[in-house]
Order: structure tokens, then C-alpha cells, then sequence
């Protein structure tokens, strides 16, 4: 038998084999990093958009609760971080003397939260804001000669409300635009603010001294002006408030005044001092000063306390865990208490606030987050 040779049939080498598979890897290897690579793209994406959906609504939030937060001032007391080693309250407004700025002297304010380095949560921020139902009254006054005393002799206080009388009856069940119901927050506030000696631009602590004005504005540890204000809980009985400190905190608020009266020289000629603060609604009234033509009384208005604070899971967490949260106080065990937390966003970094000049009330504020993956090049 003879065998015909087939001329110009090639086989495959095993080198040619071996080529053939690399360049097939290295393509499948390419196919597959430019999958990865489009993956991790939209998974930033993602992230991004998830981040700032997360922040636009926390910032939604905080502007609210600052664009209400004007009850705040000159009664939370909390110190600024500008200065930890001569620390200025945060919340006082010196709305009397314009503050000038100088190499001496601070207008702005500052207070960052942000968790210290091997700790899991940063220190707290606070505000009373207003916040009141639909069609209620949010300064809901009280009036010194018609609403609180008795009408006739002996003239003695009898509570914020009167519910045996048609006319002083608060109730919501009787006046729908009233804010007055039972275990409600309240803020009750002088129509009239005063030169209070304990409240200063400069200063945390209270001191006797009362410098009522500046040779050149801004440039001393004047008094600034204030209101006599009371945060409490509408009592069971309806009649009043119940004054009650704040759970771990119990200087947060300044309930301390010593009022000064002045003479034509712009000096106190003397002073009015509550020794124990204002924590009735009976000492605010029966200590207020008076003033002949102006409206001597109170305003009522439903607030809420709450407070703000980072915090991450654990203390080695990697930052992108770090959690804004919101709480508001509630009554608990005699004190208000910040028990219930809801998570505003995750990733932040740390969040400042800022205030330019103390003889404005406006409170701004700036989230800063982590720093997100950056696109692959």
C-alpha cells in the first residue's frame, strides 16, 4: 500500500500552543480589570450620590434647627473653641454694643465637632429651637397685670394658667392656637431683656462686675442685654412649668442673673440677685423688673432641646463609619435626657460652627466629610 504525502499541511507547535494561551490570558485578564475598573466607577458613583443625598438632607435638618434657634442665645452655656485656654460663650449675643475685632479682641465664635483620636465620640452641641404645631401661637403671651396674679387683694401670683377662670384658661382643649398642653417643652421668655451682670461677652464664669459700656465698642468684657428665660415642662395639673436640668450637664443652662439698675452715669446703682436662679415661672415674674409704659410680661413658646454629636462604632472604625447623630430631650428620671438618637448621614469628618460677630445671632455651619476613592487614572 503506498501512502500519498500531503505537501504544505502545518501542525501546531506546542510553543505556538503556549503563545496562543498568553495572549488569550492577557486579553481575558484585560476584559476582566476593565470590568473591575466599571464596577468600582459606579460603586463611587453610587457612593457620591448616596453621600450627598445623606448630606443635603442632614443639612436640611441643622438649617432648620438654627433658623430657629434664636431661644438659644444667652441661656445655653457653652464654650467656644477658639481659645481653649480663655474659652468665651458660644451663645451670647451682644445685641446692646456693636463688637469691633481686633488683635485683642474676638467677635467670632467657633465650636467643632469632631472625635479625638482613640475615642468613639465627640463632644455635643446643642440649641433650643421653636417648633410648634400647625396654627398654634409660637409666642403665645403672658401678661403681668391681666394673665398670672390675682386681679384683686391680696395680689399673689397664680400660675401661667388659671383653668377655673374662662378668660386666663391656656388649655388647648379650650384656645386651639394655645401651645399649653401637659408634659409639653416649654420656653417662657421677658418681653423686656435687661443688663444682666452674670452675662458677659468674654467670660463663662459669673462675676459681680458690671461694665455696661466700652470706650471704644467691643474692646472690653461688657454685659451683654438679656431676656429672663425659663425651660421647663408644662406640669400635670396644667397650671405651670417645671424647671429641670439636663442629664449630665446640669450648667448647660444659665438660670443665674443678677440684674442691674441703672443710674444716669450708665453705672448699677444697685443690683437684683437670684440666688437660686430662675426656675419657676412664680421667680421670673415676681423678679422682674418694671418698666412704666412698656409690656411688662412673658411670651410661651413650645420648643424643642436637642443635640448633635459624631460618633463611630468602635475606636479603630475607619472614618467613612463616623455618624452624625440628632436627639432631642425628653423628661427622665427628674432630668432631660437625650436617649433616642436618629443617624443623620455617615462619613463626616467633622463639623464646625461658626458665628462672625456676636452682635449677630446668625449661627452657620460647615459638615466637613471623608474623603471619598478617587477615580483609577
Amino acid at each position: 500500500m503506498k501512502f500519498t504525502q500531503i505537501k504544505n499541511q502545518k501542525g501546531v507547535t506546542l510553543v505556538e500552543m503556549v503563545v496562543t494561551l498568553g495572549i488569550i490570558g492577557v486579553l481575558g485578564l484585560i476584559l476582566v480589570n476593565v470590568s473591575r475598573y466599571a464596577d468600582r466607577q459606579v460603586k463611587i458613583q453610587i457612593e457620591d450620590v448616596q453621600t450627598m443625598i445623606n448630606k443635603l438632607g442632614a443639612s436640611k435638618i441643622m438649617t432648620r434647627d438654627l433658623a430657629n434657634a434664636n431661644l438659644s442665645f444667652n441661656y445655653i452655656h457653652l464654650a467656644d473653641d477658639l481659645d481653649p485656654a480663655t474659652p468665651r460663650p458660644f451663645f451670647v449675643f451682644a445685641k446692646n454694643e456693636y463688637c469691633q475685632e481686633s488683635a485683642s479682641n474676638v467677635c467670632r465664635r467657633e465650636y467643632k465637632l469632631e472625635i479625638p483620636t482613640g475615642q468613639t465620640v465627640s463632644k455635643p452641641f446643642y440649641a433650643i429651637v421653636i417648633r410648634g404645631y400647625n396654627n398654634e401661637l409660637l409666642k403665645f403671651p403672658r401678661s403681668v397685670e391681666k394673665d398670672v396674679f390675682t386681679s384683686s387683694a391680696p395680689i399673689v401670683y397664680n400660675g401661667l394658667n388659671d383653668p377655673t377662670d374662662p378668660v386666663k384658661n391656656i388649655e388647648k382643649s379650650n384656645m386651639p392656637d394655645s401651645p399649653w398642653m401637659a408634659d409639653r417643652l416649654m420656653m417662657l421668655t421677658s418681653n423686656n431683656d435687661y443688663f444682666d451682670c452674670y452675662n458677659k461677652i468674654a467670660t463663662m464664669t459669673d462675676t459681680t462686675s458690671c461694665p455696661i459700656t466700652c470706650t471704644i465698642p467691643g474692646t472690653c468684657n461688657f454685659v451683654a442685654k438679656r431676656e429672663l428665660k425659663l425651660l421647663g415642662i408644662v406640669k400635670a395639673d396644667l397650671k405651670d412649668l417645671n424647671f429641670h436640668t439636663v442629664s449630665m450637664r446640669p450648667d448647660l443652662l444659665k438660670k443665674n442673673y443678677r440684674i442691674c439698675n441703672l443710674k444716669e452715669d450708665m453705672t448699677c446703682s444697685s443690683t437684683i440677685n437670684f440666688p437660686s436662679g430662675v426656675v419657676t415661672s412664680k421667680t421670673l415674674f415676681e423678679k422682674m423688673p418694671f418698666i412704666p409704659g412698656q409690656d411688662n410680661g412673658a411670651t410661651l413658646s413650645p420648643v424643642e432641646l436637642v443635640r448633635y454629636h459624631l460618633e463611630r462604632p468602635t475606636a479603630s472604625s475607619p472614618d467613612h463609619q463616623i455618624r452624625l447623630f440628632r436627639s432631642m430631650a425628653s423628661l427622665s428620671g427628674g432630668t432631660l435626657s437625650f436617649e433616642r438618637a436618629h443617624i443623620l448621614m455617615t462619613g463626616v469628618q467633622s463639623i464646625v460652627f461658626t458665628r462672625t460677630n456676636i452682635s449677630n445671632p446668625t449661627i452657620e455651619y460647615k459638615i466637613n466629610k471623608v474623603r471619598l476613592q478617587k477615580s483609577i487614572k
